[in-house]
């Protein structure tokens, strides 16, 4: 089963009362604001058939968790199935978590200057 199949069954086995205070639980503030809002559709893509970057996402913390946790398994996979497709899977890789990184620094600069300016109207 997929990562987000397994997600969406321990959901489906969370009430959904459960499930929102697990999402909310945190940030009380934030669920005040935000809890009723949609995400926009630019972040689904064009066609529910389209990947979209709540599945990417998931996909890409999946395999690095994996790399960093069968480091062995692949280097001996590297050596009989060839070191350079492996480096080369492992570029791509890189790029793809670096392009995340750059998503989520974003955020934290949208969230932090967010916080300052309220800071601010104090």
């Amino acid at each position: 089963m997929s990562m987000t199949g397994k997600r969406q069954v321990l959901r489906m086995c969370l009430t959904e009362e459960a499930y929102r205070e697990r999402k909310w639980g945190p940030f009380p503030s934030l669920r005040k604001a935000l809890e009723d809002k949609q995400i926009p559709g630019t972040y689904y893509g064009p066609t529910t058939a389209h990947d979209n970057m709540f599945d990417a996402m998931d996909r890409l913390m999946h395999l690095a968790v994996l790399v960093e946790a069968y480091e062995s398994d692949i280097k001996e996979t590297a050596i009989s199935a060839g070191r350079e497709e492996m480096c080369r899977d492992l570029h791509k890789l890189e790029e793809a978590l670096e392009d995340a990184s750059y998503f989520f620094r974003g955020a934290e600069d949208r969230v932090r200057s967010l916080s300052q300016t309220l800071f601010e109207k104090e």
